[in-house]
């Protein structure tokens, strides 16, 4: 399996760890400069007023990633298409992400 697949493979298992009660799970990964992986998920903060996406949560986490992996599970865990909303591209845009593979 290359490096690609499996770096979508976690972020699928990562999307399993939210406890927020949605239609689709997000997880999404990505490795640092000193090579430690870092793992997401979307999940509700503290307050419950908005759901925090799991690419920003991840990105808060790291000092700089070239490539963030991003896999979405609907409920029955059958993948479906994960491409970032618009506001988290943004958001990985400006903190200098490379590549987004989902």
């Amino acid at each position: 399996m290359n490096y690609n697949l499996k770096m979508l493979e976690m972020a699928a298992l990562a999307a399993n760890l939210t406890k927020a009660d949605r239609t689709y799970f997000i997880g999404a990964v990505a490795e640092r400069k000193d090579g430690a992986i870092v793992i997401s998920h979307n999940g509700w903060p503290l307050t419950k007023n908005a759901l925090h996406h799991a690419e920003s949560r991840l990105v808060r986490k790291l000092d700089t990633a070239k490539t963030v992996y991003v896999a979405r599970l609907a409920k029955d865990g059958k993948r479906v298409l994960s491409r970032p909303c618009e506001s988290c591209m943004i958001f990985l845009k400006s903190r200098k992400v490379q590549r987004v593979i989902y």
